[in-house]
C-alpha cells in the first residue's frame, strides 16, 4: 500500500514538473515573438523615415519641379540682351544708350534643405531658398562713367525659408511663411555725379516681408505649376510691395537624345502692386497708388542634364529701384545651371 501510494506521488510530480517546463517553454517563445516583433517594427519604422544629411537638391527630379520662366526661381543664371523698355525705365540723359551695347544680368540662386525626413513615397523640408541678381550695362565707342565703361544699375534679393511637402518625386506643395525681397540702386549710380539721385531716386532701398504658397506638379514631359503671394511687413515705408500677387505656368520638356531635351516655358502673373514715391532723398513718402501689373514670359531652348542655354522674353514691372514705377521688356539669351 505504501509503496502504491509513493509511486503515485512520483508520477504526480512528474506531470507537474513537464506541465511547467512547457508553460517556461511557451512563456520564452511568446516574449521572444514579442521581442522580435517589436525590434523589426523598430527597424522598419527607421528604414522608412530617413533623415537627409544631404542638404541639397536632387537635380534628377527637382529641375522638373520648378519654373523655367519664373522670375522668382532659384537658378543661376547669366542673361546677354537688349532691354527693350530702356528709355522708358532709364530716362536720365547721362545714360547715354545710344551708345549702351549690351546689357546683362549675373544671377546666383540656389537653396538648402537641411531637415528633411522621407517616410515611403512622402518627403517633409524645411530649408531656405535665396537668389541675388545684380543688372548691368555695358558701353561701346569710349564712353565711360565714374567706374568705367560698365555701370551697375541696381540689384535684387530674395531669400525664402519654407516647408515643402513633396509625394513621388513629382508633387510639391511648397509653404513660405517668411519671403524677404530686397533691392539697392547700385553704387555706380549714386556715386556718379553725372546722375541725380535726389531726382531720380529718392528711394534708394528696399526691403519687405511677405508670404507665399506654391504647387508644383510633373506629368511626363509638362510642368505645372502655381502660386499666390502677399507682403505683410515694409509696406508703408518702401517704394513698392506686391499686396497681392498670383502665377501660373508650365515648362515642357522633350527628350531629344540621352541627357538632350527640347525645353520650352510659359509664365503668367499678375500683382496687384503699392507703388510709393519721395519728392527727395530722406524725405518721406508724399505719392502712392495700387495697380495691377502683368508678368509674362516665354522661352526655347536646350536643356543639358542641370544645364539650359535658350532664348527669353519677359516683360514685367520693373524691380530697379530707379525705374519701379515702369515696365522691363526685354529679350535675350539665358543660360542656367540647376543645383
Amino acid at each position: 500500500m505504501v509503496i502504491k501510494i509513493l509511486f503515485s506521488m512520483l508520477v504526480l510530480l512528474g506531470g507537474i514538473s513537464n506541465l511547467s517546463y512547457a508553460q517556461d517553454k511557451t512563456e520564452t517563445s511568446g516574449a521572444k515573438k514579442a521581442e522580435k516583433f517589436m525590434d523589426d517594427f523598430a527597424e522598419k519604422t527607421e528604414a522608412d523615415a530617413k533623415w537627409n544629411y544631404n542638404p541639397f537638391r536632387k537635380t534628377d527630379t527637382e529641375v522638373k519641379m520648378i519654373g523655367w520662366m519664373d522670375p522668382n526661381n532659384f537658378i543661376t543664371s547669366l542673361w546677354v540682351g537688349d532691354v527693350l523698355s530702356k528709355y522708358e525705365n532709364l530716362t536720365d540723359p547721362n545714360w547715354q544708350l545710344d551708345n549702351a551695347y549690351i546689357f546683362y544680368t549675373m544671377k546666383v540662386g540656389t537653396e538648402i534643405n537641411p531637415i528633411s525626413f522621407t517616410i515611403k513615397n512622402f518627403t517633409f523640408r524645411m530649408g531656405i531658398a535665396y537668389f541675388a541678381d545684380i543688372q548691368l550695362l555695358g558701353y561701346s565707342g569710349g564712353v565711360e562713367h565714374k567706374y568705367g565703361a560698365d555701370i551697375g544699375i541696381s540689384d535684387y534679393m530674395r531669400i525664402n525659408f519654407h516647408f515643402d511637402f513633396i509625394w513621388n518625386d513629382n508633387l510639391k506643395f511648397r509653404w513660405i511663411p517668411l519671403y524677404h525681397e530686397c533691392a539697392h540702386a547700385s553704387g555706380d549710380y549714386q556715386a556718379d555725379g553725372g546722375f541725380d539721385p535726389a531726382g531720380q531716386n529718392a528711394i534708394p532701398d528696399l526691403g519687405i516681408e511677405g508670404m507665399g504658397f506654391e504647387l508644383y506638379y510633373n506629368w511626363g514631359f509638362f510642368t505645372f505649376y502655381g502660386g499666390i503671394n502677399f507682403t505683410y511687413q515694409g509696406i508703408d515705408t518702401d517704394a513698392y510691395a506686391t499686396l497681392f500677387g498670383l502665377k501660373v505656368g508650365m515648362d515642357m520638356r522633350i527628350p531629344v537624345w540621352g541627357k538632350i531635351n527640347f525645353i520650352t516655358g510659359l509664365h503668367f502673373g499678375a500683382n496687384y502692386d503699392l507703388i510709393q514715391k519721395a519728392p527727395a532723398k530722406g524725405l518721406p513718402v508724399n505719392e502712392s497708388y495700387t495697380q495691377w501689373y502683368p508678368t509674362v514670359g516665354i522661352g526655347i531652348g536646350f536643356e543639358f542634364d542641370r544645364y539650359i542655354i535658350g532664348m527669353k522674353y519677359t516683360l514685367m514691372r520693373s524691380r530697379h529701384m530707379i525705374s519701379y514705377t515702369t515696365m522691363d521688356e526685354r529679350i535675350g539669351i539665358d543660360v542656367s545651371i540647376f543645383f
